[in-house]
């Protein structure tokens, strides 16, 4: 039981802090949500209900870029994109999902946090030009 040691305690408290910080600290796009509680160090994001007007395979492409943009720039999360369809009976929504631990340095999260911002930004980019040309077209 963590809470019965000095360690474990302190492990916790360390790792209830960071969670804070990142949420103090992350401020997603208009069109991402955190769909995750608070206090949760398993972070979900999701796109927005009013831009849910995406197919399922638009959604899934845009978060597997985020997280192929994250990955090169040295932050690891998982995108609940493609790969999952085939290993789990229920397929949950498309979305991001990346873990706070204790072991964690403020300087890490506030890193990972910027990866994060950008990668939301460049692939919400590259899906607004994607849908530009195709309503040009």
């Amino acid at each position: 039981k963590l809470t019965s040691t000095t360690e474990g305690k302190e492990c916790l408290s360390t790792l209830q802090s960071n969670v804070a910080y990142f949420h103090d600290r992350f401020q997603p796009p208009t069109t991402i949500q955190v769909t995750s509680h608070k206090s949760s160090p398993l972070i979900l994001l999701q796109l927005k209900t009013n831009t849910n007007s995406l197919n399922r395979q638009c959604q899934v492409d845009y978060f597997d870029e985020v997280a192929s943009i994250c990955r090169k720039n040295g932050v690891a999360l998982v995108s609940t994109g493609q790969h999952i369809l085939y290993h789990i009976h229920k397929v949950p929504p498309p979305a991001i999902r990346l873990t706070i631990s204790s072991v964690q340095s403020s300087q890490d999260i506030q890193m990972a946090i910027q990866v994060l911002t950008n990668a939301l930004q460049t692939a919400v980019l590259k899906k607004e030009e994607a849908l530009k040309t195709i309503n040009e077209s």
